[in-house]
């Protein structure tokens, strides 16, 4: 199995896309990200490097497994 590494905010922004989130709102800073069925969004910065405790606590709250978020990376 991929280790997960930092990633560039867009190329996480795409791979949410592709797993069926939508961008409810953004600001200057961050996104969020919303699919039916969560009870909270998904805020992604807008980091050169989200790190990795912004991508577990994302997959983690959006339900996504580790495997289908390196599929898509």
């Amino acid at each position: 199995m991929s280790r997960l590494t930092p990633q560039h905010w867009r190329k996480l922004a795409k791979a949410y896309k592709k797993l069926g989130f939508k961008l409810d709102r953004e600001t200057d800073d961050h996104q969020v990200y919303w699919k039916e069925g969560l009870i909270r969004p998904i805020i992604l910065p807008k980091e050169k490097e989200v790190g990795l405790d912004i991508i577990h606590n994302n997959l983690r709250t959006g339900k996504i497994s580790r495997q289908d978020l390196l599929k898509y990376l």
